[in-house]
This record gives structure tokens, sequence and C-alpha cells, in this order.
């Protein structure tokens, strides 16, 4: 007999009290004894170490772990940080992004579109024994018309060269409002003066109404042959219907190398390593105020003449990746501190780098004089700049 093992469980037969050693063949029996221990000791290996028994549970204690920095190439995957806000309304035909690292994108007119934070009830997140406070949630509340893409959820993870030619695995928890589907694509994208994009379906999944863990495999192309540019990435994509109403909840958005879909775990594993690594691409100034006293100083800078106005260079919580391509704010003034303030109109100076942002107020000033970016707002003031991809 040859073995089977570990494709399945050998069988052998027993002999009775009052077989002879020729009705069943002793030799045989021997022969297949030794062919299967010798299939186990191959399967399982030598010396278990530690507390463990055998190599399997030492491989199943392994893949029980959760949070294994660094092999998780999304960064947010929870949907813990939300530097932009925790509601929006996406424009058609834009990347908006939300959650931090993550966006949406979609054509047509006359739909209502909300993408929102929300909040898992205390026990009833997707996995046990991981806690995450919250999920993300597309929602289509008017159906629209003319739209040909509805980009529910995405993440570029930076340069092109991430996974080139290796084979990867995707894998994220979702519901939706009814049973739905959810097309799930790997692109890589080779920048400003690079090739062409690359994009690959990897599967399309049918969403019930509970929560669910769904995986892929694919193979990403190889970039041999191929120009990169600037900005290069490597991107994942899910997409929803079109032109209908719609609602899809996301959570634990993980891509890693190999066939299998491990537990999840955060890109970096500790909270303040995934606030720093959303801080690479986006990052804030707030006026926190809980005691709800009005007004703050987010920033000091100085007049640089009245024909140039005004300038604030903050140094940034962490290093960019690039030199920061937009800003928005609310509630902002440039105040001299006492007597004067002036409702600024913020811009982007030519001073920046990728460690220190540099600030216009838009405000002419007095050359050399002191000046505070501030707020009279108790909440909701604040100074958002990116370098998203």
């Amino acid at each position: 007999m040859t073995t089977t093992y570990p494709g399945t469980i050998d069988t052998f037969t027993n002999p009775a009290s009052t077989d002879t050693l020729a009705s069943v063949d002793h030799a045989a029996q021997h022969d297949n004894i030794n062919d299967a221990v010798k299939a186990v000791e191959t399967t399982l290996g030598t010396n278990p170490q530690g507390s463990f028994s055998t190599v399997a549970a030492r491989v199943a204690s392994a893949e029980s772990l959760t949070r294994i920095a660094g092999k998780n190439a999304i960064i947010n995957g929870d949907f813990k940080v939300w530097q932009r806000g925790t509601t929006f309304t996406p424009a058609i035909l834009t990347v908006v992004y939300t959650a931090d690292r993550f966006s949406c994108n979609r054509d047509g007119t006359g739909a209502t579109v909300t993408v929102s934070q929300q909040a898992f009830t205390p026990g009833t997140a997707p996995v046990a024994g991981y806690e995450a406070p919250y999920f993300y949630r597309y929602a289509q509340t008017v159906a629209g018309s003319g739209g040909t893409y509805t980009n529910v959820c995405s993440q570029r993870i930076e340069d092109v060269r991430t996974y080139a030619g290796q084979t990867i695995t995707m894998s994220f928890w979702a519901k939706a409002d009814s049973a739905r589907t959810l097309q799930v694509q790997a692109r890589q994208s080779f920048g400003s003066g690079g090739s062409a994009d690359n994009a690959v379906v990897a599967n399309t999944f049918t969403l019930s109404t509970s929560w669910t863990r769904y995986s892929v495999s694919l193979t990403l192309a190889s970039i041999s042959g191929k120009t990169i540019g600037t900005g290069s990435w490597f991107g994942i994509e899910m997409y929803g219907g079109t032109n209908t109403t719609q609602t899809f909840d996301i959570w634990g958005v993980q891509v890693e190398p190999g066939t299998v879909a491990t537990g999840f775990s955060t890109a970096t594993g500790t909270l303040q390593g995934e606030l720093a690594a959303c801080q690479r691409y986006c990052q804030s100034l707030n006026v926190l105020n809980p005691n709800g006293v009005s007004g703050g100083f987010l920033a000091m800078g100085a007049g640089i003449g009245p024909s140039s106005g005004t300038e604030f260079a903050i140094p940034l919580k962490v290093n960019m990746r690039a030199v920061p391509s937009s800003v928005t704010y609310n509630s902002i003034s440039v105040s001299n501190g006492y007597t004067t303030n002036t409702a600024a109109t913020i811009t982007i100076s030519n001073h920046s780098t990728s460690d220190t942002i540099s600030l216009s107020g838009g405000v002419a000033g007095t050359l050399g004089a002191v000046y505070w970016l501030a707020t009279s707002a108790i909440s909701n003031a604040y100074i958002l700049w990116s370098a998203e991809l």
C-alpha cells in the first residue's frame, strides 16, 4: 500500500488473533506502517519548540496571531483614523479621500451618496478579540442615472514596485443592505510620465446582510519593460452597482504576500504607528476645546511685507511622501495676537518641503511682525494638508 497521508488518513487491516502470518501479509503490514510513519514525520518535521507538543500546534498558534507589524500593506485597514472628518458627500468624477488613506470615486448624475464613519456596538465587531471601534460605510440613497462605475472604496499603496510579479491575497470583511455584488480589482499605476495602468479584476463577491470575510489571491504582473514615472502606486479597488440605491459596510482590509488570508493586522501593529503612517500622506492642525472655551492659536508666523502678506512655517509631525499639494481649512483667521483678526485665505507657499509646510495667510502684514493663525470657533476649526498619491 502506498500511503495517502497527509491528503487522507490511511486505512490499515488489523489481524485477528486467529489469523496466520500469511493470511494478512505480515511483511506488507510492516511496509505499510513504515510508509505511513515516514509520511507523518515528513509532514510534521522535527523538534517542536517551547510549550507546543507538535509542529501542527505551533503552526495553529502562529496563524491565530493578529497584530503582526509589516505583513499588511494597507494602512488604516481597521478604519480607526479619520483626520478629514467622519461624513462625506463625494462629488462626481473626483477621487475623494474619506477615512485616512481610503478614497471613493463615481460618475453619473442625480445620485445622493454619503460616506461615513460608523461605530461598532461593543461586542459586535466581526473578529472575536479585536474590538474595532469603527467601520466604513458607502450609502447611495438616491440612484441617479448615467453612471458607468461606482468605486465604493479604494486604497493606493505607494510605489508600483510593491508586490510586482508576486502572488498576493486580498481580504476584507463586508456586508450590504441586501444581497449585492462587490467587484474587487488590483491596479498598477506607473505614475506621471510612466507606462499605462494595468488593472486586473480579482473576483466578484455576493455580499449578504451579515459580516463575512472575503478573500482572493492573484498574481500581479511583472513591471519588466515598464517605465515608472512620478507618484506610482499599486492599489486595490472595490466597485458596486451603478444607478441603484445601495449600502456597503467594510472593515478589516488587508493585502499580504502569499496565497493565504491570515489573521487581520494593521500595517504597523500599534495605534501610534498607524497614525504616523497615515500622516505621511495627510496632516492637520485642529482646535479642540472640550470645555467649550472659544478661540485658539494654531501656528505662529511673520509678516513678509505688504505685497507678500503673512507666512507661517509649521514643522511636520512626520516627513510626508512629498511636498503637500493641497490644503483645506475652516474658521481660520490671521491675528496679530491682540487687536486684528482677518479671515485667512490659506495657500501652500513655495517654501514648503517634505518636513516643513509653509502656509501663506493671504493677509497683508508688516514686515517682520509676529502673526498667528488663529480661530474664535469652539469646534471644527482646522487646517489640513495632503500629499496623497
